[in-house]
């Protein structure tokens, strides 16, 4: 049998996840001599017909995405803030007045949410632009909707969303009971 440890991670960047999966076979023998080749089946049919199981195919290095969506999973270390959609963030600073380098989603991904940084203020000037649209009821709401809705989408079913309340408390206007309720 196949054994299969599929794990959504949460990005270093908002709006980006990445999946790691990996096959391995516990006895690579038994396994290709029992092996079906499904070339003439779509992964959809396959899966269709054993919901249950991950549908055969000739390839034992991976497994059909469809079926990766499919299976339910757990996220257990998701950041609400590190899990921003862009074009929240952008939505959100327009509507507060809030300045960001760029209201181009895909130059402000490029040039403040790279796949890499070079130094934790890089890191840290992006993180400012999110906690600072994040000082209301409502923007903390829509993001943890959005970032729950997301996450069932890519068929999470248990959630744990982490935040830190006091990074988007506003002393006298907005206390960190309040933003808790707000997620």
């Amino acid at each position: 049998d196949a054994t299969t440890d599929a794990a959504s991670a949460s990005a270093s960047a908002p709006g980006r996840s990445d999946s790691n999966v990996t096959t391995t076979s516990n006895d690579s023998t038994e396994s290709n001599n029992n092996k079906t080749n499904h070339t003439n089946r779509d992964s959809t049919t396959a899966a269709a017909s054993h919901p249950s199981q991950p549908p055969s195919n000739s390839n034992s290095n991976s497994l059909p995405s469809a079926f990766l969506l499919r299976i339910p999973k757990a996220d257990l270390h998701i950041h609400l803030d590190g899990s921003i959609r862009i074009p929240t963030l952008i939505s959100l600073a327009r509507q507060h007045a809030l300045p960001l380098p760029s209201y181009d989603p895909a130059t402000l991904r490029r040039t403040v949410f790279p796949p890499a940084y070079d130094s934790l203020e890089d890191y840290l000037r992006g993180f400012g632009y999110i906690t600072s649209v994040l000082r209301t009821p409502a923007a903390l709401e829509r993001v943890a909707y959005e970032v729950a809705a997301d996450a069932f989408d890519r068929g999470v079913r248990y959630l744990e969303l982490r935040f830190a309340p006091q990074l988007h408390a506003v002393p006298g206007e907005f206390s960190i009971e309040e933003v808790l309720c707000a997620v």
